[in-house]
Order: structure tokens, then sequence, then C-alpha cells
């Protein structure tokens, strides 16, 4: 019989500046399970809480990352003469985007280019 210990640590866990609260199996010394600490969005090494935020202080020609989350906003709008990039489905590193973004609600752009990837409105 093999006994096998799920703990929550108590303190968050460090990976590369952005930090998890993880389940450790005590029987291999394995992370089971970690929820994400970074914010959902971000333009290059800077963090924003939602679409909008980041969209506002993205230069034209930025991608904006965001996790693979469900943004329930009734519209999100981008009205700036810029070009930009919406890349979504990142995972809580944002070294893969193996999934997608999920906008609850309406996504309207009135000036300037939006090229989305990975990206659902509902």
């Amino acid at each position: 019989m093999q006994l096998s210990i799920h703990l929550v640590c108590p303190i968050p866990v460090e990976f590369d500046n952005l930090y998890s609260h993880c389940t450790i199996d005590i029987s291999n010394n394995l992370f089971d399970s970690c929820l994400c600490g970074a914010q959902p969005v971000k333009i290059g090494s800077t963090y924003f809480d939602t679409l909008p935020s980041a969209y506002i202080k993205a230069l034209s020609g930025d991608i904006i990352q965001a996790q693979a989350v469900t943004f329930s906003e009734d519209v999100v709008t981008f009205d700036l003469n810029k070009n930009i990039f919406l890349w979504g489905g990142y995972n809580c590193f944002y070294d893969d985007n193996p999934d997608y973004t999920t906008i609850d609600g309406a996504l309207i752009i009135t000036k300037g280019t939006v090229t989305v990837e990975k990206l659902i409105i509902k």
C-alpha cells in the first residue's frame, strides 16, 4: 500500500516572478496542480487586469497576450488609431497558448486594426 499526502503550500511558490499556490504530492515531490497568480493580460513584461486597460497602454504593433480565461464584459471597445495584435489562449506563464480566451460580451473595433488569434466572442 502506497501513501500519498497532498499539502497546500502555506506560502506562494515563485516561478519566474509569477506566484502560484500549489498542491505538492509528498510521495514523489511533484507539484500536483497550481493556481495561476499572474494577471490575465500582458504586453511584454507589463501585466493588466483587463483587455481594455492593456489596449489603452498598447502602442501600435504591440502584442496583447491574454490567458485562457473568460472575460465577462458587456462591451470591449477598441477605438484608438493603432494597429495591435490580440493573442489569446495563454497558460499562466505565457509561454504557450494551447487554449482559447473568451470574451463573454461584444468586441467593437471603431478605429485602427486588431489582429486576433485564439479568441472566442460569445
